[in-house]
């Protein structure tokens, strides 16, 4: 759709601002604002409704909320003082009040935005939400949350049952109002939501699954344990949910969805806090190493924790560096490793896909795909990241496809799925849809603006790509092509020489 005001035109199908025909630098979150006020032109909207809609419930601060509507009167020459675009209602909220036209659905540009698909053909959709931390030991937020990560991990296992990402789902409180507004918009028919009381010797948790439509809760159990059987009961609240809601899961299923890769509390207690920290760790050098450690001590406990080496495997390349073939080499090695330990864990297969796409050993990269997927069918960073490897091998489509799926799985996704969907969209060829997909990423770095200065390149704009060139140098002085490159190894070689190319002329060193 175009939005037409004043002297500017709102482009919600490309995300774009422009000003009488010159597009304007705007951040994706405070497009998204404006584009609500917009679409909503004359109507009085609270802060509440403000974050319901645009930062999807998210706590965010006044201070935040009042930054952003800053930015955007400063995009459109407005301010606080004027006030001729968008007014502030003291008390209620704020009015966009310029005049708005609409001039109808551009329906050759290509939609983004993930639409959930009907879920009478794909099996019911289940939020688990973060369990609740009762301990008196407020660090001990990180075990409530693993147990819960865990229970969605073991759930994604099953093909006839969707569920919703950790990313999302972590999002989310069962006494917040947003849920509501977030299962009809998703279309979520249960949620599980429970408590965690850890003690030095024993746990106990407290488990419910609820039927969204009607709120009533299908089944609730309490379980007062030794500390040791907490795999036990989280085995038993996955095999009750699977068989409330689909009862037709076959017992070899269940089987490898209930084997555990270690019996050792303190090597899964490590785990937990690697990951924790992991999570957290996309735009911070420090937490990956942190983690690193972490996953270190828990295989050191049990050398032959699977999980934990496969983890550590992808800590360890996330390093803001180059990998060397010897590098390569040994992250093989102990995938492989891994792999030897615990071959039905899909993580292992999704990191040796990638390692083999790193060794341009396309074959044996697509068969650890489609096994990771086998494994687990609706895995969010899965689909993803394999939708990255079918780019690479020139299976486009399929690309879009499934990296569109995991934004479906994971609605309150990071921002690097955009980054994901960008290299699509960039090796589609379509490179002004892949500069506005790099740019919605709230996460922007570096690696995202090397992209966007190559697509500048393509479109033969020069000027622009060496000025997003200086802007990603600033943000990492140390970048470089052979950086940037490094693992983006496209099966058609020529490929990948003219994205080199394309960065050294935006004026990167190589």
């Amino acid at each position: 759709m175009l939005y037409r005001f004043s002297s500017f035109t709102l482009d919600s199908t490309n995300y774009c601002l422009s000003n009488s025909e010159r597009q304007l630098a705007i951040e994706p979150q405070v497009f998204d604002l404006l584009h609500y006020l917009v679409v909503n032109h004359g109507k009085v909207i609270s802060r509440n409704e403000l974050l319901d809609n645009v930062w999807a419930g998210r706590i965010v601060s006044d201070t935040t909320l009042s930054g952003h509507i800053k930015s955007v009167r400063k995009v459109l020459g407005d301010s606080g003082q004027q006030q001729s675009i968008i007014k502030t209602v003291h008390g209620r909220g704020y009015q966009f009040i310029q005049p708005v036209a609409l001039e109808g659905d551009q329906t050759t540009a290509i939609n983004v935005e993930p639409q959930i698909a009907d879920n009478d053909t794909n099996g019911p959709l289940v939020a688990v939400l973060p369990f609740l931390n009762r301990s008196n030991d407020a660090e001990q937020q990180y075990f409530a949350e693993g147990v819960s990560e865990d229970i969605i991990t073991e759930l994604a296992r099953f093909s006839d049952i969707q569920v919703v990402s950790r990313y999302s789902s972590f999002q989310l409180d069962s006494q917040a109002p947003t849920l509501d507004s977030f299962c009809a918009q998703q279309k979520v028919t249960y949620w599980v939501e429970g408590s965690v009381r850890k003690s030095e010797n024993s746990v106990r948790v407290s488990v419910k699954l609820v039927d969204v439509s009607t709120r009533n809760t299908l089944w609730a159990e309490k379980y007062d344990k030794p500390l040791n059987d907490i795999f036990l009961i989280q085995d038993e609240i996955v095999e009750t949910i699977v068989s409330t809601l689909s009862g037709q899961i076959q017992k070899v299923e269940m089987a490898r969805a209930n084997s555990r890769a270690t019996c050792n509390l303190r090597a899964y207690d490590h785990l937990l806090r690697g990951l924790a920290l992991h999570k957290n760790g996309y735009a911070c050098q420090q937490s990956f190493n942190k983690a690193s450690a972490e996953f270190r001590k828990a295989i050191a406990l049990d050398p032959n924790f699977a999980r934990a080496r496969a983890w550590l495997i992808c800590s360890s390349s996330n390093m803001w560096e180059l990998m060397t073939e010897e590098r390569i080499n040994d992250a093989l090695t102990q995938a492989k490793h891994a792999l030897s330990l615990d071959s039905s864990e899909s993580e292992i297969h999704r990191i040796l896909g990638a390692i083999y796409l790193w060794a341009r050993d396309f074959e044996q990269g697509n068969y650890h795909y489609q096994e990771a997927r086998r494994l687990s069918p609706n895995d969010a960073h899965l689909a993803v990241k394999m939708g990255r490897f079918l780019a690479f091998t020139n299976r486009l489509e399929d690309a879009l496809k499934l990296v569109r799926h995991a934004m479906l799985l994971n609605p309150l996704h990071p921002g690097w799925y955009w980054q994901e969907l960008g290299v699509v969209y960039y090796s589609m060829g379509d490179y002004s849809q892949a500069i506005t997909i790099f740019y919605r990423n709230w996460e922007l770095g570096a690696y995202d603006l090397a992209f966007i200065a190559a697509c500048h390149v393509a479109n033969g704009d020069i000027e622009e790509a060496n000025k997003v060139c200086r802007q990603a140098l600033e943000e990492e002085p140390n970048a470089s092509v052979k950086l940037f490159t490094q693992f983006e190894n496209y099966q058609d070689e020529s490929k990948s020489q003219q994205l080199i190319e394309r960065m050294l002329a935006a004026g990167f060193p190589a």
